[in-house]
């Protein structure tokens, strides 16, 4: 199902993320765009104090969902940290990584 210019719709990551909060994000994403027409899914990273592997499988989780779901996804705030932590595992031509910080 192609979900293309529908309204955009935010996750907003947390300073530091805890593994056990991904599926719980994932979740929300899936009732949210169930509940009506979502485009793109913004991933907001600016709160992220230092990314890490943490970060990396939230957002290629919430990619996942959002692939899955018909959306795209759209990582905003991210510094070069985290461009370079989705260069190293293979993601970088994935994401779809806003110039940030």
């Amino acid at each position: 199902m192609d979900r293309s210019g529908g309204r955009p719709r935010v996750v907003v990551l947390a300073p530091r993320m805890r593994r056990g909060e991904i599926t719980l994000l994932c979740d929300q994403l899936v009732d949210e765009v169930a509940d009506g027409w979502v485009g793109t899914v913004i991933c907001d990273v600016a709160a992220v104090v230092e990314p890490d592997m943490v970060t990396v499988e939230t957002v290629a989780r919430l990619g996942l969902t959002a692939r899955r779901l018909g959306c795209r996804l759209r990582v905003a705030g991210g510094g070069e940290r985290l461009a370079e932590l989705l260069e190293l595992t293979g993601l970088r031509g994935v994401v779809d990584l806003e110039p940030g910080r």
